[in-house]
């Protein structure tokens, strides 16, 4: 018979010991997930406001990659969510026949696109070239060769 309460005694020990090891993680993770932490990530390139007169076949880059500063919350949020950068080709420049955007382009673009939170630290220094053909258009005039005769009241 003594050996029942002791034995009750022992499993409300460990149910409160396990309540406290339960509490004392949670309180680790949301003391670890408040610091801020710097970690290199990938984007993927998404190309957007093609110029109706040009027609984009190709880049040199579909990803980018950046390091970034953030809080340990924002980056497990991130990690849920696909990193695609949307990067605007109007703004393209032009040399020598070549299309390309600079990095100082792309990266403001970068910046207006991520969250208040989240600090872009570095990033490619590669220009992104184009391959964009101008698109012409053209009047064909369509003249058939073929002789037409209906019957009688067609």
């Amino acid at each position: 018979m003594t050996a029942q309460p002791k034995n009750g005694v022992d499993k409300r020990k460990m149910q409160i010991f396990l309540v406290f090891l339960f509490c004392s993680f949670l309180i680790w993770l949301i003391s670890k997930l408040s610091e801020t932490y710097t970690e290199r990530t990938t984007f993927e390139i998404v190309y957007v406001s093609v110029p109706d007169s040009l027609l984009l076949t190709s880049s040199s880059k579909s990803t980018l990659s950046a390091r970034i500063q953030t809080s340990g919350f924002q980056m497990l949020s991130s990690g849920f969510r696909s990193n695609q950068i949307a990067i605007d080709v109007s703004k393209f420049r032009q040399r020598g026949g070549r299309y390309y955007i600079s990095p100082a382009d792309y990266r403001r673009q970068m910046e207006q696109q991520l969250s208040g939170s989240i600090q872009l630290q570095d990033i490619d220094r590669d220009t992104l070239f184009l391959e964009l053909y101008e698109l012409v258009s053209r009047k064909v005039p369509v003249k058939p060769n073929l002789n037409i005769s209906l019957a009688q009241n067609y």
